[in-house]
This record gives C-alpha cells, structure tokens and sequence, in this order.
C-alpha cells in the first residue's frame, strides 16, 4: 500500500506539530524531564544497526535481486543478534555473545 502525496503531507504535518508541542512544553516546563535518566548506550549494540544501514546503501548496487529476496531476513537477523546478545548480560559480554551466536548460525 502506497501513500498519496495528501496523505505523506498530513503525516509530516501530524509529525511536526507534535515536535512543536513537545518542545514548547519542554521550554515551558524546564524541570518536567528532570526525573528523566538518560542511560549511555554500548557501542556494540549500534553496530548491528549500522551493517544494516550501511547493506541498505550497498547491497542493491552489489546483488539487487538478491537484495530485494533477502532483506527482510537479513533485518530479522540483525535484530535477532541485538536481542539474544543484550538479552540479560552485562554490555562487556556483548561481543563475545555476537560471535558465539554468529558461528552457531554459520554451522546451520
């Protein structure tokens, strides 16, 4: 299913008013978000998310059938590796858990 150009249009004018709110009440209200804690993310678990990115950019110049056939495993693939790999354990073990799970699905 495909957007009409009214509709992409109502999207981002939805989408942009809701930006406008949060941020008007964000200068408004300059201790709501106090309580907020902003936790650092591991480098690692934005790794998966930049092969992804980066394979969207390139694959489809390399191999473009093989691509389109392909990507949505490759996308589970990814995902699956951030969520077995953060999957209770500490950030430090999360390279270590990666290439354990990767030679186990390379020997499937």
């Amino acid at each position: 299913m495909s957007m009409t150009k009214k509709s992409r249009r109502r999207l981002f004018a939805v989408y942009g008013g809701l930006s406008v709110i949060g941020l008007i009440l964000a200068n408004a209200f300059p201790g709501l978000f106090e309580h907020v804690e902003v936790v650092p993310v591991n480098a690692w678990f934005i790794a998966p998310f930049a092969v992804l990115l980066l394979s969207i950019a390139v694959a489809p110049f390399i191999d473009k059938h093989w691509w389109e056939k392909n990507y949505d495993s490759v996308a589970y693939v990814l995902g699956f590796i951030v969520v077995q790999a953060s999957n209770g354990q500490e950030a430090l073990e999360y390279p270590r858990r990666v290439a354990r799970l990767l030679r186990e699905l390379l020997r499937k």
